[in-house]
């Protein structure tokens, strides 16, 4: 693969997993990225957006678009004319109805309406997980997709120095902005899980201030922190001896990841993505179950140690292991135009 390949990467922020990419397709081609945040909220935003989308796909000989959203359509309507390669890389809000929460772009005809039509579009999708591509399947049967893993680079996360872990540390890590967020990522049932056991002291970090009024009533032993940067959580995840994520929706779940390259024992939610990446090592709760779940009894009859938990991160979900995916997918879908 030539340098000289131009290649467009269309983000909605320029996350941790964006920029991975990013550096990744950094090594096929010359990558330019534009970033959808604010599309449709902010006029000026979106309409520089849309022309900028437009031109960058005119010139740039493969397209990827991280999630599918109003901001993918046009590209993808352009590189199917044009017979350029396009890659839909669905990620999340993309894949999913939830109407019980008004959460998924496949609630309203509008959005549906350009999610589908980026997917149909696409040259190729690479989901997250497994469990993301059968959320796709039951939002349209005639899709295909394969899965690539989303990776972490373990030297980036290393601990500073021997784990000392804190037994009764329970440590949550999710970005709650909104009334929606506050369900989606089951701050409801850290509460109650909180509330029936006193004796251990619960941290989440990525609570926004502009929520705090939302919460009734915070039991003494929970801590609120805003979102922090990903070498600013190393800390966290060197001291809690237990990760827990009781989230309704989840498609991979890269905390719970970093959280098992630190050895904590995975508190998961069972309807989500999170046991097929925690594997065996997960201790899953069904959605009922959160408030009567006694966290003396749970790390009693867990069996596995903390490097057996950092193992199965390091085994399945590299960012190496994402890389050669990637470069060997590209390469087939390069060869085959």
């Amino acid at each position: 693969m030539s340098r000289k390949l131009k290649i467009l990467i269309i983000g909605s922020t320029p996350s941790p997993f964006v920029q991975d990419d990013i550096n990744i397709f950094d090594k096929i081609g010359r990558v330019t990225s534009i970033y959808s945040s604010g599309f449709g909220k902010d006029m000026v935003k979106t309409i520089r957006v849309i022309f900028r989308s437009i031109y960058e796909t005119l010139r740039c000989q493969l397209i990827v678009t991280w999630f599918a959203d109003y901001h993918s359509t046009l590209p993808a309507i352009i590189s199917r004319l044009l017979r350029k390669p396009f890659i839909a890389i669905a990620g999340g809000f993309d894949v999913i109805a939830m109407p019980e929460i008004d959460w998924g772009a496949w609630i309203h005809w509008q959005r549906r309406l350009a999610v589908k039509l980026t997917f149909r579009l696409a040259t190729d999708i690479w989901c997250q997980s497994h469990f993301t591509k059968r959320e796709l399947y039951k939002r349209d049967r005639r899709l295909n997709s394969r899965v690539i893993y989303l990776g972490i680079e373990q030297t980036s996360l290393e601990p500073s120095s021997t784990l000392i872990k804190d037994p009764k540390i329970v440590l949550t890590i999710g970005l709650v902005y909104s009334e929606r967020r506050y369900l989606v990522k089951g701050f409801d049932r850290w509460l109650k899980l909180a509330q029936r056991n006193p004796q251990y002291h619960f941290r989440w970090i990525g609570f926004s201030e502009c929520m705090y009024s939302k919460i009734e009533s915070l039991p003494l032993n929970c801590q609120l922190e805003p979102p922090l940067k990903m070498t600013e959580l190393i800390p966290f995840y060197q001291e809690a001896s237990i990760y827990c994520q009781p989230s309704r929706m989840e498609t991979f779940g890269r905390s719970l990841l970093e959280s098992m390259l630190f050895g904590c024992i995975p508190i998961i939610s069972s309807e989500t993505a999170l046991p097929e990446i925690a594997g065996s090592t997960g201790v899953v709760v069904s959605p009922d179950d959160w408030e009567d779940m006694d966290l003396d009894r749970t790390r009693k009859n867990f069996q596995l140690s903390p490097e057996q938990i950092r193992e199965r991160a390091i085994l399945n979900f590299t960012l190496s292991q994402r890389e050669e995916q990637i470069m060997q997918r590209v390469k087939e879908i390069l060869n085959a135009r």
